[in-house]
């Protein structure tokens, strides 16, 4: 998982940002919002950033063997989470399945030894936030939004 979220006139959008515009987009028609003209089953609406109430980007991050990891993908039924490295000396020394040249990856579940970590980077406020959580609580997020 790793999405902008923008909260507008009490509403919570999927958001692409681009300078001080964000387009807002929905999978359901809402007044006010436009039939995207890239996916007739997706709908947009264009804002001012100053018009929101909040802007951010969440994601989870894994630390592994001192090492900080992406979380892309996640295994639910077995309570397990993919990691994702780009740097070819990391996932050989975290012994990471190698996909590409330069792509490794790996499942942790809970035999292994890890850190799970959200994090909410607020682009209003210029902040970031970054706290752990279990898998209950990174399950019950990603289900949220899904």
């Amino acid at each position: 998982m790793d999405r902008k979220i923008a909260i507008y006139k009490g509403g919570k959008y999927s958001a692409i940002v681009e300078g001080d515009i964000v387009l807002l987009v929905l999978y359901q028609p809402k007044e006010g919002f436009k039939v995207s003209p890239y996916d007739k089953n997706l709908y947009e609406k264009e804002v001012q950033k100053r018009e929101l109430t909040e802007l951010y980007r969440e994601y989870f991050t894994a630390h592994y063997k001192d090492y900080d990891f992406f979380v892309v993908s996640d295994y639910e039924e077995n309570r397990e989470i993919e990691i994702v490295t780009v740097d070819p000396n990391i996932g050989r020394e975290c012994d990471l399945d190698p996909k590409d040249r330069d792509l490794f990856t790996k499942i942790l579940g809970s035999g292994d030894i890890f850190q799970l970590f959200y994090v909410k980077e607020d682009y209003l406020n210029e902040r970031t936030e970054r706290k752990e959580v279990t898998f209950d609580k990174y399950f019950e997020v990603v289900g949220k939004h899904s």
